[in-house]
């Protein structure tokens, strides 16, 4: 047979390679579901005794309450608003002092509706275990139905006087805070019971408000024993298969069990088979890649060397970089000189074409970043840093050539001077990042009521210009400013704050005597005084005596 040693070699490789990745495969398949029923058995017992731990701080924060406010009515008749205070926190409804011989209820504090509707027979096996309980214990009934028909635990504590109880309604808020932190996979949950096996939380809300018993269950069954460990049991509300960790809380004989369905655990694993068989697969696929790499190490070199002569003798380009001088002492020989010329020529090349490209990145960089700071300058330069609009700067300019473009078209040129009534007493009461952002709003209303031939620039503080491009009649200049006025008279919202302001509005208009910026902004300053001083919220033209406007004419060229 005429077989290529490529292949030949291909062949071997690939059959000694396979060997070790299908054992791992079969390794990892067969321990997969053990490793996850192990790791799931300690995270899940951890997680119960965590739970039971902080149930059992809650116990006893809550029976330390309860202690010394009995302690305090054995002293006095009521309790002190901070004690009210401090029973409330800790989720009870209501506490009350129950007669054993009248048969009587005294409402101490809270809802009496919370106590159960007949509280001598509802409670009388605990209200018996009370009596034979020191008199110094605190006793957690079993989860009851309150009057208003909310499950409630009841703490008992014997009077001091043996006259009878005092009992406190404990609602299940917390508890069931504590069992709703707790959820993983599809359907893993927590689950808290009383010491005879009824619900107090449960991810089934039905199952909680009907105190359902589920002391079958075995798992219950042995943390109704006090016991702490890992079972697998059948639920009924999952309908599956459950792996649970479960622990007692002390003192109060409640349980937490941690469940989780068996067969997510057996799905995670298969999840782990596929990655598995998905590793192997490729494993194979790399093997042979290497296989068929190793193998054109050692057979290559003559068909490379053969390839790159035949496109050099053609006047073509080597593409070849490097040809491995690898096998027998003859093939490293032949290929030593081949590889020194390409390697050199193709060097060159690359190290020039890197070259090339890196300086053009930075030429891009460079102008890039040299363009945005000088369009950042250029707006910094010209337009105020807070509001957005024109500053000083730019107005002067934005006036001149207004001028210039009034004399040339043989028209009149308007400004307006704004400065914001009432703007002082809200940046003092408010403060100055709500008087900011006040401005700011003004800012933008201004720009919302003018044409794109006027200009808004802030002149100062609470002062504004409005430089007007082309009108028609001196009403229009009226009209737009009494607009303005409206707009500023309506609410801001900033914030949490609404705020009403105004503003008082100087005219002025430019004649033969008034041909500078300068001087125009002067007589539009002096205007807007006159509007301050008439009472405010008003329009005053310079050299004109004031007289209110009622409304409008119309927006200037409109």
């Amino acid at each position: 047979m005429n077989i290529r040693i490529r292949y030949i070699l291909f062949a071997a490789f690939t059959l000694v390679s396979l060997v070790p990745v299908l054992f791992l495969t079969y390794w990892v398949q067969n321990s997969a579901l053990e490793k996850e029923i192990n790791a799931v058995s300690e995270k899940h017992l951890l997680l119960a005794q965590n739970l039971t731990g902080a149930l059992s701080r809650y116990v006893t924060d809550v029976s330390e309450s309860f202690r010394l406010s009995t302690d305090v009515l054995s002293k006095q008749a009521s309790l002190p608003q901070h004690l009210d205070e401090l029973l409330a926190s800790m989720d009870i409804r209501v506490m009350a002092g129950l007669n054993s011989k009248a048969k009587s209820v005294e409402l101490i504090v809270g809802d009496k509706n919370a106590l159960p509707a007949e509280p001598f027979s509802n409670l009388a096996a605990d209200l018996d275990r009370a009596t034979d309980a020191g008199p110094d214990s605190i006793l957690f009934s079993g989860i009851k139905r309150s009057a208003n028909g909310e499950p409630m635990l009841y703490l008992l504590h014997r009077r001091a006087d043996n006259q009878g109880f005092y009992i406190a309604g404990l609602a299940t808020d917390f508890i069931i805070e504590v069992q709703q932190k707790v959820s993983f996979g599809r359907k893993g949950h927590a689950a808290i019971v009383d010491a005879d096996g009824r619900v107090l939380a449960h991810p089934k809300p039905d199952w909680r408000l009907a105190m359902k018993d589920i002391s079958k269950v075995s798992a219950v069954q042995l943390m109704m024993a006090g016991e702490t460990g890992v079972t697998t049991f059948h639920s009924p509300a999952m309908k599956a298969d459950m792996i649970a960790g479960y622990a007692p809380v002390p003192d109060v004989g409640w349980g937490v069990m941690i469940p989780q369905p068996y067969q997510e655990l057996v799905d995670k694993a298969g999840d782990v088979r596929m990655i598995a068989l998905a590793i192997s697969s490729l494993g194979v696929a790399v093997a042979a890649l290497i296989s068929w790499w190793l193998a054109g190490i050692i057979a290559g070199p003559i068909m490379a060397v053969t390839e790159s002569a035949r496109k050099l003798s053609q006047g073509e380009e080597a593409k070849v970089s490097e040809i491995e001088a690898t096998g027998a002492k003859e093939l490293k020989q032949l290929t030593a000189s081949f590889n020194h010329m390409a390697k050199d020529v193709l060097s060159a090349r690359k190290d020039l074409e890197q070259k090339v490209a890196e300086r053009t990145r930075e030429l891009t960089d460079e102008i890039s970043q040299r363009v945005i700071i000088e369009n950042k300058i250029r707006h910094l330069a010209s337009h105020d840093d807070l509001t957005g609009v024109a500053n000083r700067t730019l107005l002067m300019d934005r006036l001149q050539m207004r001028l210039a473009d009034s004399r040339r078209r043989e028209e009149q040129a308007a400004l307006l001077f704004l400065d914001l009534d009432r703007f002082k007493p809200v940046n003092d009461r408010l403060g100055h990042s709500i008087g900011d952002l006040l401005l700011k709003a003004v800012a933008e209303r201004l720009t919302e009521a003018t044409r794109e031939a006027d200009t808004v620039a802030r002149y100062g503080g609470d002062e504004f210009v409005i430089v007007l491009g082309p009108y028609e009649k001196l009403e229009h200049v009226e009209g737009f400013a009494e607009k303005i006025l409206q707009s500023l008279q309506q609410p801001f919202q900033i914030e949490s704050h609404l705020i009403s302001i105004g503003a008082s509005i100087g005219i002025a208009v430019a004649d033969t005597q008034t041909n500078t910026p300068e001087s125009l902004l002067h007589k539009a300053d002096h205007a807007m005084y006159k509007a301050k001083q008439a009472g405010r919220n008003r329009i005053a033209f310079a050299g004109h005596d004031y007289a209110g406007l009622s409304a409008g004419e119309g927006y200037p060229n409109a």
